[in-house]
């Protein structure tokens, strides 16, 4: 017998008609809106930066590493201010992003509460 947590997942997963939309109802539900800043790579999909638009809150891009082509940990630390709520790095062109300590670290650095959502459309095959 599934647990109600999976139950959930599935029903969720079905009522979503896009990544797109999934990624603007994710912000939602950590709080994103006007005033806030999300941190996304500009090396993406349109939709890693419009979600944020279409809530009301603003994207801030900030560089990729060109070794990898997903979001820079020595400057992300730099994009990030106290608005800051949220930073989405996107595991893009089959390669997952580096959700290691450097993005952990660099959230705490500027004593904010930072979410960290991933955008898995680019990358068949990973698991969350």
């Amino acid at each position: 017998m599934p647990s109600k947590v999976a139950e959930f997942q599935t029903l969720f997963a079905r009522m979503q008609a896009s990544g797109s939309a999934a990624l603007e109802v994710a912000l939602k539900a950590m709080g994103v809106g006007p005033g806030v800043e999300v941190i996304v790579p500009p090396y993406t999909f349109i939709a890693t930066a419009s979600a944020p638009l279409l809530i009301g809150a603003t994207p801030v891009f900030c560089d990729i590493d060109l070794d990898t082509f997903n979001l820079s940990a020595s400057r992300l630390e730099q994009a990030i201010t106290p608005r800051t709520k949220v930073i989405v790095p996107v595991h893009f062109a089959g390669r997952a992003a580096a959700l290691c300590e450097s993005y952990i670290w660099a959230a705490r650095r500027r004593d904010n509460a930072v979410y960290l959502t991933r955008k898995l459309a680019e990358i068949p095959g990973i698991c969350p």
